[in-house]
């Protein structure tokens, strides 16, 4: 906790399971929050993983947390790399930037303080003369290369359109994930304007603002390369189906001591 601003971090995690994070047969993570867990104002981060080698899906640490700003998320982040060096002696092993990393993709859903704080983090523990990437680049700029947004989360806000345009350009309008070429972005970006309806504007807008968004859910706009991209999860259902169990198996509304205690 601190007491200059409130903010509290609780990290549980089981040894032995958090070293899975380490292991060759696990690719990719999951990170997201939920908030039927724990009654009042914190709210518990999950990180899952789908495990190869027994077919299952884990979550391998739980975050107990009140505060949601790119600060908050860094400090968590920062302090899962720090209790993850304590269990295991390495930082979370992005194969981008550390050697030996196991991790291809990391998987969130479109939460801006989410991504650019753990992309902070990831910076600190970069290794220069392994990634070529400067540990003072701004952090947005190295999502693309190893985030993947939830294709779900990216698609679900154009359903709200479908009343507001034909078929045929909704059609369309849902499928900007699967733009296939470079290029294309700009005439797909000529055509959301060119519908003159605000409301798409506005959301269309929302993900130019934000360099980082549209690479990380459209493949051919990524710096993943394509066969990595292909091979790993493009969405985080892992992580909605590992809340879904949990839940199921402590019951919702705990409070943060019942919580704590499963």
């Amino acid at each position: 906790m601190r007491p200059e601003d409130g903010s509290i971090i609780i990290i549980t995690a089981v040894p032995y399971l958090l070293r899975l994070l380490d292991n060759p047969g696990v690719t990719s993570f999951d990170g997201d929050g939920t908030f039927k867990r724990v009654e009042g104002e914190m709210n518990k981060w999950e990180l899952s993983i789908f495990a190869k080698f027994i077919q299952r899906a884990a979550s391998l640490v739980h975050a107990y947390i009140n505060c949601a700003s790119t600060d908050f998320f860094e400090m968590l982040f920062n302090e899962l790399q720090r209790v993850k060096i304590m269990v295991t002696g390495k930082p979370l092993g992005s194969q981008k930037f550390v050697p030996g990393g196991n991790l291809l993709v990391v998987n969130f859903d479109i939460e801006p303080a989410q991504v650019i704080g753990f992309c902070r983090s990831v910076l600190k523990h970069s290794n220069l003369e392994y990634s070529s990437i400067p540990k003072d680049i701004p952090p947005e700029k190295i999502a693309p290369y190893f985030i993947k947004i939830c294709l779900r989360h990216g698609k679900e806000p154009v359903n709200d359109f479908k009343s507001l345009i034909s078929a045929t350009n909704f059609d369309r309008l849902h499928d900007f994930v699967y733009i296939d070429l470079k290029e294309a972005l700009d005439t797909f970006s000529a055509f959301v304007y060119g519908l003159g309806v605000k409301k798409i504007s506005d959301w269309w807008r929302h993900k130019e603002m934000h360099e980082w968004i549209i690479p990380c859910i459209v493949k051919s706009q990524s710096l993943i390369p394509a066969d990595v991209w292909d091979c790993t999860p493009s969405t985080t259902n892992t992580n909605k189906a590992q809340h879904h169990w949990t839940n199921l198996q402590t019951g919702i509304k705990l409070s943060p001591v019942e919580a704590l205690e499963w």
